[in-house]
């Protein structure tokens, strides 16, 4: 049973650690995506001298906007992964607890019939020593 109860143990806190992977992963995420969304609005905002300049800042507003979009989406997915990793270690941590529980009921089951031995075995001294005693 302890062996099991280990295992159950080490792998709640491997998906424990997948939640901090994953929230890792999502923050880098929205790194990319608010660098994403600065340069977009940073290409926006700038005043174009001719008609060349304009297309090219339009072609690179539009690169910028893929690029945010892709961003996005790698963001959603990131969350998705985070998401997962907290389902994962909800059900780690719900398996361990059971386990647990099961370990505490036969520790106990344990114990009351230790201690229905031990009562036995003094009765029996008892018992003995009661019949040796009389006259």
């Amino acid at each position: 049973m302890d062996t099991v109860v280990r295992v159950r143990a080490l792998q709640e806190r491997i998906a424990r650690g997948g939640i901090g992977r994953e929230r890792s992963a999502a923050d880098a995420r929205r790194a990319q995506v608010d660098a994403a969304m600065a340069a977009v609005v940073d290409r926006q905002g700038r005043a174009v001298p001719s008609a060349g300049a304009f297309v090219a800042q339009r072609a690179t507003l539009a690169a910028g906007v893929g690029a945010l979009d892709r961003a996005r989406d790698a963001l959603a997915e990131a969350n998705l992964g985070v998401e997962r990793s907290i389902a994962e270690w909800t059900e780690a941590s719900r398996r361990l607890e059971g386990v647990e529980r099961l370990e505490a009921r036969v520790l106990d089951e344990q114990r009351t019939a230790d201690a229905a031995r031990e009562q036995a075995v003094l009765d029996d001294l008892v018992v003995t020593r009661f019949g040796r005693d009389r006259p």
